[in-house]
């Protein structure tokens, strides 16, 4: 059995040993998206390592040696939170646990692997989980004792001119068939801890584009992007 796991393996598929974020970004590669290469440590890693505060034997040195292939020093990475109680259908849990970026040094990337762990049993999880009431108790690989279980992702990073979120309806009038796409310049880390204020476009079921006025701090490169489409 493989320390790490990727795309292509059958592991892929199953969130209780890679957390539903994984599984998603598997499935949108075998789709032919343009996902960046990235790879998920297993979520039997994680509950290792809450009960023994270290890594499996031989973990350390493969997750070293997964993220130099992917760039490590040379594009950075993302280290992304991938749990069993995340990305659900009911609970998305956004923003509960720990996720960092552009992380090109292997002793921070260390430290920020062991954060992401770490992060399933912060009050704010906890506070969560008790709000979604027998949730945890239904989704698999948790325990109510430690918390969900988290897989790991290690992602190449995107050199990103705008970047953003897109909700298939918009969130504010649900009932429109309207889907609405927000993007700041750059990386999306602004738009997602509030500091930016995004350009919001709204796509409706024939196709058409409105384009709210674009912030003023956001100007040039959404500008381009737009003129690009």
């Amino acid at each position: 059995m493989s320390a790490l796991v990727r795309f292509e393996d059958e592991e892929a598929m199953y969130p209780a040993l890679v957390g539903h974020k994984f599984v998603a970004l598997a499935r949108a590669f075998r789709a032919g998206f343009a996902v960046p290469p990235a790879v998920a440590i297993r979520t039997d890693a994680h509950r290792h390592y809450l009960r023994t505060q270290t890594w499996p034997a031989g973990l350390l040195p493969a997750v070293l040696a997964g993220a130099n292939e992917l760039g490590l020093t040379v594009t950075g990475l993302s280290v992304r939170s991938s749990a069993t109680l995340e990305d659900l259908a009911t609970h998305s849990f956004a923003g509960q646990y720990q996720s960092f970026l552009r992380i090109d040094d292997a002793d921070e990337l260390i430290k920020k692997v062991e954060q992401c762990w770490q992060s399933t049993r912060n009050s704010v999880v906890r506070s969560y989980l008790a709000s979604a009431g027998c949730l945890a108790k239904q989704a698999a690989g948790s325990d109510e004792a430690a918390g969900p279980a988290m897989g790991v992702i290690l992602q190449q990073m995107v050199s990103a001119r705008a970047a953003g979120v897109a909700f298939g309806r918009d969130p504010m009038r649900p009932s429109r068939r309207t889907v609405v796409i927000e993007a700041v310049d750059g990386l999306a880390e602004a738009l997602v801890s509030g500091s930016a204020t995004p350009c919001r476009a709204e796509v409706d079921l024939s196709g058409t584009v409105r384009i709210q006025a674009i912030p003023e701090q956001q100007l040039p490169a959404l500008s381009d992007l737009l003129s690009d489409t």
